[in-house]
């Protein structure tokens, strides 16, 4: 899939080594690959440079587009990873930048952001419906009080977040059915 793309026979080998160290069987590489909501979102350079954005691509996209470099490196970095930032990305369905930003770095973060993730994992069953449970209000509308699950989960109201799920309070399931996702950033 990778030589399709574009991909040298020495990127392609190097990606597929790098997540096989991820502990990615071959369905999770495809998944990780070119899902086209679980692909791990790669970057490959600022789209603009003075507002520091950055222009994210599935990686075989990013492959086809002759960045497969940022692929390897995505990869490898991946791989170089703890198992609860590789579980954390492949649950959330966000990049190891965006787990960071979740866990702080901290121990005591990172078990109750693996906790949520793996209450919400298994109400829900697929990580497609967590990544969007975790982003939609908490109010169930786009009028008013626009926090999203994902919002206590960056900040210091973490504990506050696994508690509700926890006791219930929040239903992952009856979150997942409301129509009031904010897809803006992490």
């Amino acid at each position: 899939m990778l030589r399709t793309e574009g991909a040298t026979d020495a990127e392609a080998t190097r990606i597929v080594h790098a997540l096989e160290g991820a502990r990615l069987d071959p369905p999770a590489m495809r998944a990780w690959l070119d899902h086209p909501r679980k692909a791990y979102s790669v970057s490959i350079g600022l789209v603009s440079p003075l507002a520091g954005v950055e222009w994210k691509q599935v990686p075989t996209h990013a492959v086809e587009s002759g960045r497969a470099d940022a692929v390897v490196a995505a990869a490898e970095e991946f791989a170089a990873a703890t198992a609860d930032e590789r579980y954390l990305s492949q649950t959330l369905l966000c990049d190891l930048e965006e787990v960071r930003r979740l866990t702080h770095g901290d121990a005591d973060r990172t078990a109750m952001v693996v906790d949520i993730a793996r209450r919400l994992k298994n109400a829900l069953r697929k990580e497609v419906h967590v990544n969007e449970v975790v982003q939609q209000m908490l109010s169930g509308s786009f009028d008013g009080d626009q926090t999203r699950l994902i919002d206590w989960m960056l900040d210091e109201r973490l504990p506050d977040a696994l508690e509700a799920i926890s006791t219930g309070r929040i239903d992952p399931v009856a979150l997942n059915q409301q129509d009031a996702l904010g897809f803006w950033g992490w």
